[in-house]
């Protein structure tokens, strides 16, 4: 395997574990359930992810794992993990207006921030790939 398809596999893994994450905390907002679909499907998928990765990233070799995780690309990640903070930091103030308002429960509220959370960091990451940074 080499360095072009691991980095494959990682952009592919992450987008879909964040697209995943982003349907889980949107299906709270949208169904008013704090499980919109069993947990086992988000905790699934991130340990599929993790596997995935690793797995690719041992039969890819250190050369080439050390290629797809260039300067460049943790560069970007710490980037989306700095996103990521963020978001949770503005999560809180968005959420305790809906739960003001009655629109949200703090169950709800727990649920939805916890996946948008988790799943921002790795959206930015599918952003920053779609646009071609790497």
């Amino acid at each position: 395997m080499n360095s072009r398809t691991l980095t494959l596999i990682r952009n592919t893994s992450f987008s879909l574990l964040g697209l995943i994450l982003l349907a889980y905390g949107l299906g709270v907002l949208v169904t008013g359930r704090p499980d919109p679909f069993p947990w086992w499907v988000t905790a699934g998928a991130g340990i599929a992810t993790a596997l995935a990765v690793s797995v690719a990233s041992g039969l890819a070799g250190r050369r080439a794992a050390a290629i797809a995780w260039d300067e460049l690309a943790r560069e970007e990640w710490k980037t989306c993990l700095a996103f990521g903070y963020w978001v949770a930091v503005w999560l809180y103030p968005l959420f305790a207006v809906l739960m003001a308002f009655s629109m949200v429960d703090q169950v709800q509220a727990f649920a939805a921030m916890g996946t948008l959370t988790a799943a921002s960091p790795f959206l930015l990451f599918l952003s920053k790939w779609l646009r071609g940074r790497f």
